[in-house]
């Protein structure tokens, strides 16, 4: 008899405990990050300024180019006729010419991933913000990343993309307005 009392209660406090862990399903959201980057303003805007960035790299970097292959073009036509001393010399300074020129290819790639990073973090720090505070919101235990995580299949109703996009939006209006 003890024991189907302890039994019983045992069963009860089960019972009782799984009730509770029913209605604390815990809530679970996705987004997808690929589409608030491309999507929104603050990303766009940080884009923009980095591909007018990048064009001025751009534009040394062919300057440079063009110079090397023009004394490259100089030298085959000349070759012929020039000394063997002054034919080493001009392939010595087409050499020395062709290493500034990959060196500073590699300086103005690394200040272009530098720029690129200064100017997509506050982007992203504002937009896991908004998520975040979504999130807490909405009381969710977790937010996905449908484009980085294997979802195979979700409900659209969980997709909380365009709320991201619209608090983006507004954020970014706000920002804009006169006195801001």
């Amino acid at each position: 008899m003890r024991v189907l009392k302890y039994v019983v209660a045992l069963l009860a406090l089960v019972l009782s405990a799984g009730s509770a862990a029913a209605q604390q399903i815990p809530r679970i959201a996705y987004i997808n990050s690929d589409k608030i980057i491309a999507e929104s303003k603050q990303a766009q805007a940080a884009q923009q300024s980095f591909e007018q960035e990048l064009s001025r790299y751009r534009e040394e970097v062919n300057q440079m180019g063009a110079a090397l292959e023009r004394m490259v073009q100089d030298y085959d036509t000349q070759k012929n006729t020039m000394t063997p001393q002054a034919r080493t010399a001009k392939e010595n300074d087409i050499r020395m010419r062709q290493t500034e020129y990959e060196s500073r290819l590699r300086e103005l790639e690394s200040q272009a991933a530098e720029r690129r990073q200064a100017l997509v973090e506050p982007v992203m720090d504002k937009i896991n913000e908004v998520i975040d505070s979504i999130r807490r919101e909405g009381n969710y235990a977790l937010i996905l990343d449908a484009s980085s995580t294997a979802i195979i299949a979700a409900d659209p109703a969980l997709d909380l993309t365009e709320e991201v996009l619209r608090r983006l939006s507004a954020e970014a209006e706000q920002d804009d307005a006169p006195g801001a």
